[in-house]
């Protein structure tokens, strides 16, 4: 006399034989759950990297060490572009012209720097801001440390697309003999301390200076040109007079 299987009695369905076939899974928005994913996978050519918030200037920043340049996006697209970045893979990055910019890191310290405005996703941190204030990078702690003052900000990981910039074209036969020679694609006024030679231009003068009546320029080339001089004076290219007019 034939018997049912135990399983059957007990009233629990039996699967056929072979390959067991996978529950579906529906995939849910954060807009619908209200959280965020709890599993992310990055599309090709994203990064997960180190950003700092400003918010003087109200705007996120990539901490990138391998960008030779800061930069910031071109939001005028009327300007015309004066020269060329490019990216990691050797993709030319169109650039308009320098910004000079105040940044609060939280670091109790005047941080005014030159940045680039260009075809980028979003403010860049380059190679040359940090070195310029002695500023270390953290990733696995998320922070940016002062080496000067041995303050540390808070920082945040996101994801971006955005590529390290260059001011030099990796994929040209010409990059070694660029990069063994950095001073060629830095500004003169930005290097700091003393030249490996003894040659000094100066302008000798005596008595009381030569000089023109001075006329009041209209308010808004009296603003560009004061945004100038304090540029230079950052950057070290000139340096307040001691004598008087």
């Amino acid at each position: 006399m034939a018997t049912k299987p135990e399983n059957a009695k007990r009233g629990v369905k039996m699967e056929p034989k072979g390959k067991r076939k996978r529950p579906d899974v529906a995939a849910t928005s954060d807009q619908q759950t209200g959280r965020r994913p709890s599993v992310y996978t990055p599309n090709r050519g994203t990064n997960r990297c180190l950003f700092i918030h400003d918010p003087k200037t109200k705007r996120k920043y990539l901490i990138d060490r391998g960008s030779d340049v800061s930069a910031l996006p071109n939001n005028n697209k009327r300007l015309k572009p004066e020269s060329k970045l490019f990216a990691a893979n050797g993709a030319p990055i169109n650039t308009y012209r320098e910004k000079m910019v105040s940044l609060e890191l939280g670091l109790y310290r005047d941080f005014k720097f030159p940045f680039l405005t260009a075809d980028v996703n979003h403010g860049i941190i380059g190679a040359d801001f940090l070195n310029e204030f002695n500023l270390l990078v953290d990733i696995r702690n998320k922070k940016l440390i002062d080496a000067t003052t041995q303050l540390c900000s808070n920082c945040f990981i996101n994801i971006t697309e955005q590529s390290p910039v260059s001011l030099v074209d990796s994929t040209s036969e010409l990059a070694t003999i660029i990069r063994d020679f950095p001073g060629l694609t830095q500004p003169t006024a930005r290097h700091k301390g003393k030249f490996p030679h003894g040659v000094a231009h100066t302008i000798e003068t005596t008595g009381r200076p030569v000089h023109f009546k001075a006329r009041r320029l209209p308010p808004d080339k009296l603003k560009v040109a004061k945004e100038v001089f304090r540029e230079w004076l950052t950057l070290g290219g000139i340096v307040p007079s001691v004598l008087q007019v």
